[in-house]
């Protein structure tokens, strides 16, 4: 995507935006008076400029003076891009397209987030959770939260007969059965410490003990019922463990070790233990999904870890040079909105570049 102060360029993305955006404006408080900005594809191309890499409020600014599309200090940008913040989050729920329908019973999900901070910000400011569609290879839902909202399963809503795919993040019993009560299926992975598994004798099972001896490249799996919790039923699943590799353990430790001391902690024998291992839930019958199935869909999470590291590395979605939180979030959600125009551009439309219009009558 080339840059979107060219007046070509931006005429070329409107084709891809959705349809309504002057009432959705007025509706969010986004557009009050014609003024200046007079149309809600105006103050959403101010968003996506100031989205661009290296571009400061001066240089929103000077461009909207140079080009006369508005009489804009930079003062006046920040205001416009804080109250646009609850429009351009509408923006990017239009953008998501529906996932298309196939012929599979089930389809792939993948669930993930990643976390933001202000310039020379302590703690963790935003997190961004997304849905990322296995079979069309594209972004199904997308969040902007808090940074004190945790991951959760039912962050993006579950269609059925999806196999809602997660990392250790999004253990819960709670999160869990919502997932089922939509018609989803499970594929997460868990941890000794965050299960609470009975065997089939509904007795507590030990993960570990049971782990224990596993050869690199062998297969282990046990059906098990998760533990009645609050107002949700026992659960049944099964399990699957595979032993991690050395250059995983070597990981799986590092990432103890730095958790801990962030915590002033000590890293604990049970975490040294479970590093050995990579232990997942899921409640796929064992007719829809052997174990080695299970295991090859879990490790297409690399899918989504990429995508992140795109848009973190095109996009610099990890760059939030402000201070200002609201105009932060506006930032960000204008790099979602990029990025989500390059979903369309690269799938919807390739190789011809843009949206077809209806069939014409053959004379």
């Amino acid at each position: 995507m080339d840059d979107v102060r060219q007046d070509e360029e931006w005429l070329f993305l409107c084709r891809f935006l959705p349809e309504g955006l002057d009432q959705l404006a007025k509706e969010t408080g986004a557009l009050r008076r014609k003024r200046q900005l007079r149309s809600g594809e105006d103050i959403l191309r101010l968003g996506l400029v100031y989205a661009q890499e290296g571009v400061s409020l001066r240089d929103v600014s000077a461009w909207c003076r140079e080009t006369g599309f508005a009489e804009a200090s930079d003062v006046a940008v920040l205001k416009r891009l804080r109250s646009s913040v609850p429009y351009l989050r509408e923006v990017v729920s239009l953008m998501l397209d529906s996932v298309p329908e196939t012929s599979e019973s089930l389809q792939l999900k993948l669930l993930d987030g990643t976390t933001l901070s202000r310039s020379k910000a302590k703690g963790i400011d935003f997190r961004v959770h997304v849905g990322y569609d296995v079979q069309s290879g594209r972004v199904s839902g997308i969040e902007l939260t808090d940074g004190s909202i945790g991951e959760r399963l039912d962050r993006i809503p579950v269609r059925k007969g999806e196999v809602i795919v997660a990392d250790m993040g999004y253990n819960g019993r709670e999160p869990f059965w919502d997932v089922l009560e939509e018609g989803g299926h499970l594929l997460v992975r868990t941890h000794p410490k965050l299960s609470s598994f009975l065997d089939a004798d509904e007795q507590k099972l030990d993960l570990l003990g049971w782990a224990k001896g596993i050869e690199p490249g062998e297969i282990r799996e046990m059906p098990v019922t998760t533990r009645a919790f609050k107002k949700v039923p026992p659960m049944k699943g099964r399990l699957v463990v595979v032993a991690a590799s050395e250059r995983s353990r070597a990981h799986n430790e590092k990432k103890a070790k730095r958790i801990a001391q962030k915590n002033s902690r000590q890293v604990t024998s049970l975490q040294e233990e479970a590093g050995k291992y990579i232990f997942l839930f899921t409640t796929l019958e064992p007719k829809q999904a052997s174990a080695r199935s299970i295991l090859d869909a879990y490790r297409l999470r690399w899918q989504i870890e990429m995508l992140f590291k795109r848009v973190k590395g095109i996009l610099t979605l990890g760059e939030l040079r402000a201070k200002d939180k609201l105009l932060c979030e506006a930032l960000i959600l204008a790099k979602l909105i990029l990025l989500l125009l390059h979903q369309k551009m690269e799938q919807d439309f390739s190789p011809w570049g843009y949206p077809l219009r209806k069939l014409l009558a053959t004379p």
